[in-house]
């Protein structure tokens, strides 16, 4: 399946351009012409390539982005277009702009291939459920010895438009001490957890405590780590009995709003 639009090619060895006819704004994945091979794109000078048309993946197809791990979920309609997606072992390759600045290219690939690849990968071989998770690798395959003085992906343009359209995340890791469990009576049940911040374990947080409410069948494995009791089958937060032990709490953040977008995903006993 290819969406997008090349006008003009020259031929790499002379210097390959590809010109496009129309501004685009924001973070955007463009396909390649099928005539570019992933083996080379090193040869490309992405500086004489310029976005139309539609893209592959742009800004508003993005749920959510780690800049942690270059992690990313897409929309329903635009993980449909991807299961679509025609890739062969070597791989199909795209570039990454924003706005019409090219940042880097890379490939989709898929995790049974034996070619290896130097260069930013999306492995689309495990879409699994209706928002996979995907990721931006660096190097196929995973295990390949990385040269990160070459890493493309933490561009801070790409980054400040992230943030900007409240799609950048961060990983904030706290150790703490239950204080409160609160049942919220929601149709769906809901539990709402305070913490007090014994340490600050990855990123920054100034606040001396935290709360934050998780559904009933992710919080049973939290309130049976702190061995959480319900005293009198009364679910009000004075008859909740639990263990006083240091938990590490592992959180994604919004960005650009870090005092109330916390979100639980994880988390381990520290004993």
């Amino acid at each position: 399946m290819k969406i997008n639009v090349f006008l003009f090619a020259i031929i790499l060895s002379a210097g390959f351009q590809m010109i496009f006819a129309q501004n685009n704004k924001g973070f955007a994945l463009y396909l390649l012409p099928e005539n570019i091979k992933s083996e080379e794109l090193s040869n490309l000078d992405i500086k004489k390539i310029k976005p139309a048309g539609k893209p592959f993946i742009s800004i508003n197809d993005i749920s959510t982005y780690l800049k942690n791990t270059h992690e990313f979920v897409l929309h329903y309609e635009e993980t449909k277009r991807l299961r679509k997606l025609k890739v062969p072992v070597s791989g199909t390759p795209f570039i990454v702009f924003v706005g019409d600045e090219p940042i880097y290219t890379g490939a989709f690939w898929n995790g049974f291939s034996s070619v290896s690849f130097k260069g930013v990968v999306i492995d689309v071989s495990n879409l699994v459920g209706d928002f996979p998770t995907l990721k931006l690798e660096l190097d196929y395959p995973p295990l390949a010895t990385k040269n990160i003085s070459f890493d493309p992906r933490p561009d801070q343009r790409i980054f400040n438009d992230l943030k900007k359209n409240d799609r950048l995340y961060e990983q904030v890791w706290l150790t703490g001490k239950c204080k409160k469990i609160r049942a919220t009576g929601k149709r769906r049940q809901s539990y709402v957890f305070t913490f007090a911040v014994v340490s600050v374990v990855k990123s920054t947080f100034e606040e001396n405590e935290v709360s934050f409410e998780i559904f009933d069948d992710a919080g049973k494995p939290l309130r049976t780590a702190l061995q959480a009791e319900s005293v009198s089958n009364s679910y009000v937060e004075e008859n909740w009995r639990f263990t006083n032990k240091e938990i590490l709490l592992k959180f994604n953040r919004l960005v650009s709003d870090t005092k109330r977008n916390i979100h639980l995903v994880d988390f381990e006993m520290t004993d």
